[in-house]
């Protein structure tokens, strides 16, 4: 609507960080009576004696937009669909 603002946030992850948070749903919302025990999901630390532990360290990026002002100049109104 006109007068309003929008400030537009966006955060990014690795694909590694990506692939352990799909692998931890995939194992939270699988399984039935006869499924195998799941495997621990790969994460990326390790222990003082060598050994991978359970857990994965990541960096995060959060870009951050200039707000806009919305004003006639910026604002096309939304038309709805046609009727087929």
């Amino acid at each position: 609507f006109i007068g309003d603002t929008v400030t537009v946030v966006q955060a990014s992850i690795s694909s590694d960080m990506y692939d352990l948070y799909l692998g931890m749903q995939n194992q939270a919302f699988a399984g039935g009576p006869f499924s195998v025990p799941p495997a621990n999901v790969k994460g990326n630390l390790i222990a003082d004696n060598n050994k991978k532990v359970l857990g994965f360290f990541s960096a995060r990026d959060v870009s951050l937009g200039n707000p806009v002002i919305i004003n006639e100049s910026n604002f096309t109104p939304i038309l709805p669909y046609p009727n087929f």
